[in-house]
């Protein structure tokens, strides 16, 4: 048993897990949402990363003022790593492989939850990332947690560009 502390904590089979990155991975394994070949791993725990440099910057606009001072830097990194993202993409459906990862998981909380609903005006900037948003939105196990009291009971990200427009 895991004797720390730490959060997020998953106790699976009498055993706790922790440290966010490890228990994502761990939970994906677990869920088949991640691939068993090196190679494909890599392309997933790279995008993961490449997710997380993202989610970062996105925290010091959540946390932070939401002046115009503000927004057009974030502005312009939502724009440089969604640009990226979109690139990776390409014409797939998903981020790695043919089927659902972890990885697009991952990839769909950041565009979700951190992104278009904080700076809404970037949506028709990235039409490639908005369709791959709603075809997970789709699957049905997603659409039923996102209606789910888990999911809309969650303190939401709302929009910094009307939050800047009320000052």
């Amino acid at each position: 048993l895991n004797l720390t502390t730490n959060v997020p904590m998953l106790v699976h089979d009498g055993v706790a897990h922790t440290q966010s990155s490890a228990v994502l991975r761990y939970a994906a394994r677990l869920g088949g949402l991640y691939p068993e070949g090196v190679a494909e791993a890599y392309a997933v725990d790279n995008m993961i990363a490449a997710v997380d440099d993202y989610r970062s910057a996105a925290y010091g606009l959540v946390f932070g003022a939401k002046d115009a001072a503000t927004l057009a830097p974030f502005g312009e990194k939502l724009d440089a790593h969604f640009a990226n993202f979109e690139r990776l993409l390409g014409e797939n459906d998903c981020f790695c492989g043919d089927s659902i990862t972890v990885a697009d998981t991952t990839a769909f909380d950041i565009f979700n939850n951190f992104g278009f609903n904080l700076l809404p005006s970037k949506r028709d900037s990235f039409p490639a990332l908005i369709a791959f948003m709603e075809r997970v939105k789709a699957r049905p196990n997603m659409a039923a947690y996102m209606a789910s009291d888990k999911f809309t009971g969650l303190m939401p990200f709302g929009s910094c560009e009307e939050a800047e427009a009320k000052e």
